[in-house]
């Protein structure tokens, strides 16, 4: 994309293969709201002092509340505002999601605990939600209306959970427990073996995935699917991951399930060529 203060998604990943089939045009857009998630991901998941992640969360909020004047520092959030003179309503537009995004990231750094599944749906839809939104917002010169917003909010909780469940060992090694007591009260162990109790809570979290992705796919506006191919392309690879997850009945420990590079290709080929 020709801007070297931007950090490009990894070779293979959901993003960049989102990024394949995004409009030239779009893709700084794209590029930018995936930087400042993974920055602000990153910066509550790398072991630090607490107060380091204070001041790094604090340093966030305060500059979204930049962004949503029109005078952001980041390199990311510069890119998001980039041809958006201000007074601009998008500023605004942008702003929310990214503030959604970090209050996100200090749930999972205080390492909230979610009741029932609903909680942990809200959750996902504040942190993957979020991040679908803020994609929206930067590829297109207009911000979203309430319809969209909602089914994009879906889609990316879908996208949260199905990530939950592939990186459940792995989180719950760094002490980080998504999944509810009442899904599964005994978390400690299905640490080092795959249970049955922890089989039957991922593919309850499986089959909410399931019906947030159709639900939001539904509810997309039919104007907003052309500007919404990007993220409908990472909803796909998603799914499809999903359905790989499902075939390998949900083994997680001690396994990292991936779809193999011609799969996401095709994948991410047909979604694009649909909207």
């Amino acid at each position: 994309i020709g801007e070297p203060d931007l950090e490009m998604p990894p070779q293979g990943s959901a993003v960049w293969h989102a990024l394949l089939f995004t409009p030239e045009q779009r893709r700084v857009g794209l590029v930018a709201a995936a930087a400042c998630h993974n920055e602000i991901a990153a910066t509550v998941r790398v072991p630090r002092e607490d107060v380091v992640t204070t001041v790094r969360l604090g340093w966030w909020r305060e500059e979204t509340g930049l962004l949503a004047q029109g005078r952001p520092r980041h390199p990311a959030t510069r890119h998001l505002a980039q041809d958006r003179p201000p007074p601009n309503p998008c500023f605004a537009a942008l702003a929310a999601p990214l503030s959604t995004l970090i209050d996100a990231a200090d749930r999972d750094w205080r390492g909230t605990t979610y009741e029932d599944l609903p909680a942990l749906v809200g959750h996902c839809e504040e942190d993957g939600g979020a991040l679908y939104e803020l994609i929206r917002q930067a590829t297109h010169p207009a911000p979203a209306d309430a319809d969209t917003i909602a089914a994009l909010r879906l889609l990316g909780a879908a996208d949260r959970l199905v990530g939950i469940i592939r990186a459940y060992h792995q989180d719950a090694v760094d002490g980080r427990r998504y999944l509810p007591p009442s899904l599964l009260p005994d978390q400690a162990g299905a640490l080092s073996s795959m249970t049955p109790e922890l089989r039957q809570a991922l593919t309850a979290v499986a089959e909410c995935a399931r019906n947030a992705f159709r639900e939001g796919v539904e509810r997309l506006p039919a104007e907003e699917r052309e500007p919404c191919a990007p993220l409908l392309v990472l909803a796909a690879l998603r799914a499809r991951l999903l359905q790989r997850l499902a075939l390998r009945r949900f083994d997680v420990i001690g396994y990292w399930t991936e779809l193999r590079s011609i799969s996401k290709l095709t994948t991410a080929w047909n979604t694009a060529r649909r909207s």
